[in-house]
């Protein structure tokens, strides 16, 4: 399950972006050649016009590119992908587990804005809510494209079983001498066999490892002149690979089936493929035969009558009487390239690569990466005292991994000071920071890589990724906030394995009650103040009897209501004066977390498993309709007073009890608080 889901969250996830992405920039750059080859093309030399189809082929497949002010795509804003998915819990209690020393008090509900999502992650729980969203964008994409491959395999196989059955070489000594001479003329020096099959559209190339000339039956009546028009054509799409830019194009277009501006965008090209073509075998002719050429298209056009299938592995002479005029008419004007148009198309290529081939570049990013590295060398020199009792080998990697932390950080802190921790084989590495957080690493003492990080800071807005800033305006925007907000900006890197923490760094906008919070660059919780006014006397009374169900009486006066908003869901935070709350989704009323005031200070011992289960059943049955009979009970020993029921497939049910054996805390999540 555990893979699954890392497949589901993780690669799928990365897959789906790349595809969509990709999607979007190569039908931008397909409409730009697009819009270029109608406005040039009674100017442009058609081979320039074809190139200008591999550089989209290139926009199709690359992952990344270099960043350029002069990119088109910087007229599009780009904004990181919500997470579909997220639970919360209390941000400050870390997943509600209490503190593990006696007299440490788990903070309550009024001490915090409760909510904190937790990304679907398969690292913290086998039980994780699968992404139905992308598992069914997932299904369709392979569906179209298991689809389409089927498809080009059978038209492909059928025509090559139909090859190998009714085609014959052919040995007729005009056909072979006509064809040596070409080769000759076009310096071709290995073999490509004539093949000859009755209902063959016209003369074709095929096959991509060992091409063939493929003639029509009774191709033999046209005259030498001809045939030498003929098998100079397909000679020219031998030595320039047209067939292999056309499977590479069929398979790239495989991946964007989707896409019908990509298909469109493909048949162009065959165009401007065969357009190119005829204009290189023209070059080579007198002027008298380049009318004889045309007059060739026509005759072979003539006499075909059927569509031709869409092969993989083949290019025709004669492709079809839509394009005919075209080829007539360049056939028609033609004229011998000049060196002031190759120059011209060269340019035109290069500032293509230049604008289409680059991605979007953001200034205020470039400032801000170019400050956070000037601060990044200050503090290398700075703490080179502190780290020089360290091994020369060991301080390299202790330097990387301070550099990476104060890079995600935000801000290059001072060292303060170095500790061994000889028990935990660790060194500790004290920094000075702002007092709003910790500001600790954890290095293994022989590696130097990071094991424990704990850093808390508040950052101005330039210290921030510019993007993010951006994100946050529009989120609180898209809700329904106008106007650029001054945010307070507070940033967090937590890695605790004895708690599973993985590495994470969190960036919380406030603006008064307001927050966005980002999660490892993505946004995960969008969290809204409303009036109490706002809520509905039957959302009040569900939580109120919600909350009847832990302790009587409890939830009183309605003080605080939010909205927290998560990927498409919207769930409902209530708080009344007595400390009590509910998390609840405002649509379909399920709840993931309730809680009233706790009313012991003092830390409990763990309760036997038979105890916790017969309390919290009953509780189980009404909040969430589930029989906790069915789920397995774990404590986590490191958090006395917490028990987790688990059942596979089924999100965690973790509750939370005092000293005196009473449930204050229940948050149905996919985090497994007992996991140690």
């Amino acid at each position: 399950m555990n893979y699954v889901n890392f497949l589901l969250n993780d690669v799928v996830s990365s897959f789906l972006r790349w595809i969509a992405t990709t999607s979007f920039m190569a039908t931008v750059m397909a409409i730009l050649i697009l819009f270029i080859r109608q406005l040039l093309k009674n100017h442009l030399p058609v081979k320039w016009q074809y190139l200008m189809w591999f550089l989209l082929m290139i926009r199709m497949v690359i992952p990344w590119a270099p960043e350029s002010h002069f990119s088109l795509y910087n007229a599009f804003t780009f904004h990181a992908e919500q997470h579909p998915e997220a639970l919360f819990i209390d941000m400050k209690q870390k997943s509600v587990v209490p503190a593990t020393n006696v007299g440490d008090e788990v903070p309550s509900s009024d001490s915090s804005k409760f909510s904190s999502i937790v990304q679907d992650d398969m690292d913290k729980s086998p039980a994780t809510v699968l992404p139905w969203k992308k598992i069914a964008l997932i299904l369709g994409w392979l569906i179209g494209a298991i689809t389409l491959i089927c498809y080009l395999v059978r038209v492909n196989r059928k025509f090559s079983r139909e090859m190998k059955k009714y085609a014959s070489i052919v040995s007729d000594p005009v056909l072979v001498g006509v064809l040596e001479q070409c080769k000759s003329e076009l310096t071709v020096r290995r073999k490509v066999p004539l093949i000859m099959k009755n209902g063959v559209d016209g003369p074709a190339l095929y096959g991509v490892i060992h091409p063939k000339i493929l003639l029509p039956a009774g191709i033999e009546d046209l005259h030498p002149n001809e045939l030498r028009f003929i098998f100079l054509h397909e000679l020219v799409h031998y030595k320039r690979k047209d067939i292999l830019a056309n499977w590479l194009m069929t398979c790239l277009l495989v991946i964007q089936w989707f896409n019908p501006i990509l298909w469109y965008a493909y048949r162009k090209m065959r165009e401007d493929q065969e357009l190119s073509c005829d204009a290189a075998t023209i070059s080579r002719l007198s002027e008298n035969e380049i009318k004889e050429y045309g007059y060739t298209i026509i005759k072979l056009l003539k006499k075909s009558s059927s569509k031709a299938a869409r092969l993989l592995t083949s290019t025709n002479f004669s492709t079809g009487k839509s394009q005919l005029m075209r080829r007539i008419t360049m056939i028609t004007y033609f004229k011998k390239e000049s060196s002031k148009w190759s120059a011209a198309g060269l340019a035109l290529l290069v500032l293509l690569v230049a604008v289409s081939l680059t991605n979007a570049k953001n200034a205020r990013a470039d400032d801000f990466s170019s400050a956070l590295a000037t601060e990044l060398d200050v503090m290398e020199k700075n703490n080179a005292p502190l780290l020089a009792k360290l091994d020369s080998k060991l301080r390299i990697q202790v330097k990387k991994t301070i550099r990476q932390v104060m890079r995600d950080l935000g801000q290059a802190l001072p060292l303060e000071s170095i500790e061994a921790v000889p028990n935990e084989h660790q060194w500790l590495l004290k920094f000075t920071g702002d007092g709003t957080g910790f500001a600790n690493l954890w290095v293994d003492d022989q590696t130097g890589e990071m094991e424990v990080v704990k850093f808390g800071l508040d950052l101005s807005p330039d210290q921030v990724d510019p993007s993010l800033v951006d994100q946050a305006n529009q989120s609180l925007k898209e809700a329904g906030f106008n106007g650029n907000s001054k945010f307070k900006i507070h940033r967090n890197i937590e890695l605790d394995p004895t708690l599973n923490f993985p590495y994470e760094v969190q960036t919380k906008f406030e603006d008064g009650e307001s927050e966005v919070l980002f999660s490892n660059g993505h946004l995960t919780r969008l969290f809204i103040p409303l009036s109490p006014d706002e809520v509905t006397e039957n959302q009040n009374q569900f939580a109120k009897q919600a909350l009847s169900v832990i302790r009587k009486g409890a939830g009183d006066q309605l003080i605080k209501a939010h909205h927290l908003i998560s990927g498409k869901k919207k769930y409902l935070i209530l708080e009344y004066m007595d400390g009590s709350h509910v998390y609840f989704d405002s649509e379909t009323n399920e709840i993931s977390q309730i809680g009233v005031p706790r009313l012991s200070n003092h830390m409990p011992s763990s309760m036997k498993p038979e105890q916790l289960s017969q309390t919290a059943a009953p509780i189980a049955s009404k909040l969430f309709n589930v029989d906790l009979n069915e789920y397995s009970l774990t404590f986590n020993k490191k958090a006395p007073g917490t028990g987790t029921f688990s059942k596979p497939g089924e999100l965690y049910i973790n509750f939370s009890y005092n000293n005196l054996g009473n449930i204050y805390l229940i948050t149905r999540t996919n985090v497994n608080f007992s996991k140690s």
